[in-house]
């Protein structure tokens, strides 16, 4: 079990530095390492920021790299996209130029994993949307004694429309599988009851990290869709659920435990005090998604003006 060495958060943002809620959020605490995943062109940006940075050579979301993605999707036709995802996938220049950066951050992530100290903790997390309502640090000294890398379900149903949130509801997360998967006999045997996971937060061990994305980075890499289509959560759920090597490795939080995916209504009360998400009067660790109902800003903190945050009622 040992010992937190380090802590560390990744993120990506192939853009120009930006004060994301996320970082805003970080403010109050110290004591860990932030990484953020972007583009040549933007390091220093970022590097002004006093953001460390892994970059890409090139940009994944420039005119170009876009109109390729377009294109491929509008062909849509599966001998041309094994062609290109053979070649784009076996050049890292390529894919860091042409994979949408929802699925690169996988490669990326990976990357940055295989650099530092195998027993330090990471968080893999949205940049936009995600923020830390307690030290990293403290989360990551109490998390690590279960020695298993932390995933977190999207709750029992959609806050939009009240349906299931498995992949048997939600046709969205099943296209992306399918995707994922090439609708072949993989697919068949996935259990479509199961509870979608949020790949907006990740955390472990880096050396448990770099299993998962072994092989969520395996699983992209074979999908026809693997350059366009929005496929890192589906692979997050297929390695979950099916891959034998890390079943056991694996646990899956329940919606609101330590991370509150607000796309799901959770069973339990949701209160905000003073600018803080409290699930059954307890401070919610992680807030995901915050942004579908309000505002962060490091003075007030959460301000939700946007749409009141239903609750399951028991």
């Amino acid at each position: 079990m040992g010992v937190v060495l380090q802590t560390h958060i990744i993120f990506s943002a192939f853009g120009r530095a930006s004060d994301f809620a996320l970082l805003k959020s970080l403010q109050s605490f110290s004591d860990f390492d932030v990484i953020c995943l972007t583009s040549r062109k933007y390091k220093q940006s970022w590097d002004n920021h006093g953001i460390r940075t892994y970059p890409t050579f090139l940009n994944p979301m420039s005119f170009f790299s876009k109109f390729v993605r377009f294109l491929i999707r509008k062909i849509n036709w599966a001998p041309f996209n094994i062609v290109l995802r053979n070649i784009v996938f076996s050049n890292c220049s390529l894919r860091n130029l042409l994979v949408v950066p929802h699925n690169l951050r996988h490669f990326l992530s990976l990357e940055v994993l295989r650099t530092i100290n195998p027993e330090d903790y990471v968080f893999l997390v949205d940049s936009r949307d995600l923020i830390f309502q307690e030290s990293p640090s403290k989360i990551s000294k109490r998390l690590i004694k279960s020695n298993k890398i932390q995933l977190f379900d999207e709750g029992d149903y959609y806050f939009q429309n009240g349906a299931n949130q498995d992949f048997l509801s939600s046709h969205a997360n099943r296209d992306w599988l399918r995707q994922l998967l090439n609708a072949n006999k993989e697919f068949d045997g996935f259990e479509l009851k199961s509870i979608v996971i949020n790949s907006g937060c990740i955390s472990g061990k880096a050396k448990d990290l770099e299993k998962l994305l072994t092989e969520t980075t395996k699983l992209i890499s074979k999908s026809n869709f693997g350059i366009a289509a929005l496929l890192d959560q589906a692979a997050l759920n297929a390695v979950a659920y099916q891959s034998s090597r890390l079943k056991k490795l694996v646990h899956i939080n329940k919606n609101g435990e330590l991370v509150l995916n607000m796309c799901g209504i959770v069973k339990g009360r949701v209160t905000l005090l003073d600018g803080k998400i409290n699930y059954n009067n307890t401070i919610t660790s992680i807030v995901h998604q915050f942004d579908r109902f309000g505002d962060y800003s490091f003075e007030e903190g959460l301000v939700l003006n946007r749409r009141k945050y239903r609750v399951q009622q028991d």
